[in-house]
């Protein structure tokens, strides 16, 4: 698991140039940590005391980024900002928080090239001084500067499965325009000769009896 620190607060909920644990996990009585390299679907419910309130506050207002950090390996010499971006509203006695955090990452080797939280529009959920507030989201993890996803990532075979027929199925049942224009000119083919087959044989019967007739009685006539 990777450690994540946040910055120590005061009681009027400001930062410090502190570092400490990250807020604790109701579900897990533990610091909220991250599992490297691991897709996963996490939730975690903090406590709203009364420094964490006012921080969480501030930072919907956009007055203080809720700017945490993780260790760039496991050495813990040297460490990379992460920035939870939250948004929400204000009430004069509580808030209102989207709490669908996503949590993506972009390692190699072992190593944080870099990352980053973000809240998606889901569901405003209130939280008030001296509650709890639960957040959840995905944890996605891509090689070096792409978006390729992880090979470490825990992914079931059915989800591999549905994945790949998933990919699979529209190159399958949807033709190519070339096979698309093939099969119409075919088809307009078809079309014109069960069209004109029978004026055709029609005309040749004309033929034949105008002047197919009129070179048989010439022949009897010599």
């Amino acid at each position: 698991m990777v450690p994540v620190e946040c910055p120590v607060l005061t009681e009027n909920g400001t930062t410090t140039s502190m570092w400490g644990p990250a807020p604790t996990c109701i579900e897990s009585a533990e610091e909220f940590a991250i599992p490297f390299a691991l897709d996963a679907n996490y939730q975690c419910s903090w406590i709203l005391d009364g420094p964490f309130y006012k921080f969480l506050r501030n930072a919907i207002e956009g007055k203080a980024p809720f700017m945490c950090r993780v260790p760039l390996s496991k050495d813990k010499t040297y460490y990379m900002p992460l920035t939870i971006s939250l948004w929400g509203a204000l009430e004069p006695a509580h808030l209102h928080v989207m709490n669908h955090i996503n949590f993506v990452f972009h390692v190699v080797d072992g190593f944080f090239l870099g990352g980053s939280a973000y809240a998606l529009r889901d569901h405003y959920v209130l939280g008030a001084e001296g509650g709890a507030l639960t957040t959840h989201g995905p944890l996605r993890w891509f090689v070096g500067h792409t978006f390729d996803l992880h090979p470490d990532g825990a992914q079931q075979p059915a989800e591999q499965a549905q994945q790949q027929q998933a990919v699979v199925k529209p190159a399958t049942s949807i033709p190519r325009a070339s096979e698309v224009i093939k099969s119409v000119e075919r088809d307009l083919v078809l079309i014109w000769a069960a069209i004109t087959a029978p004026l055709v044989a029609g005309i040749l019967v004309i033929l034949y009896l105008r002047y197919g007739k009129q070179g048989i009685q010439a022949k009897k006539q010599k």
